[in-house]
């Protein structure tokens, strides 16, 4: 958020301060897409905002696999008014003179939203556990294919 304030006065300091102030605040949410559940929700407030107040919402771990949610909602208000005093001229009279009173808030940058995610941990295996496997699977499939003709290997064990 960015704010300026300026609060007119009269050179004397007589006839009617000035006034001018500024407040803004922002509200995060994250629910369930589904249930409506509020799993997060974060606020920030700042007023009489003189230069920029930066502000970041940190919703912790969500432990979800399903869709959520996220909203934003704000509000900005500004109100100033000026400063009033009379001087007299003595050709013209008395004169009013005014010094204008300023008010601004608003966002800074566009708002980013950035979602950080943390990657799975997966196993990946060594080469040599490929190996192994496939050499078991293979004295595995010799052994089947033993069982499946036990008459060739009988006959077989007999000529040598």
């Amino acid at each position: 958020m960015f704010g300026t304030v300026y609060v007119g006065r009269s050179p004397d300091g007589f006839g009617r301060p000035g006034g001018a102030d500024t407040s803004a605040g922002i509200m995060s949410r994250a629910q369930d897409a589904v249930t409506g559940e509020t799993l997060a929700q974060h606020g920030w407030s700042g007023a009489n905002l003189q230069g920029n107040a930066d502000f970041s919402f940190n919703s912790g771990v969500l432990n979800r696999t399903g869709a959520f949610n996220i909203a934003f909602d704000g509000y900005a208000y500004g109100q100033a008014s000026p400063a009033i005093w009379t001087t007299y001229e003595p050709e013209i009279g008395a004169v009013k003179h005014y010094d204008f009173s300023r008010a601004e808030v608003g966002l800074k940058d566009p708002l980013l939203l950035t979602v950080y995610t943390e990657a799975l941990a997966v196993a990946v295996p060594e080469p040599h556990a490929f190996v192994l496997t496939l050499t078991g699977l293979a004295l595995l499939a010799g052994m089947a294919r033993r069982r499946k003709h036990p008459v060739r290997a009988a006959a077989h064990a007999s000529l040598s």
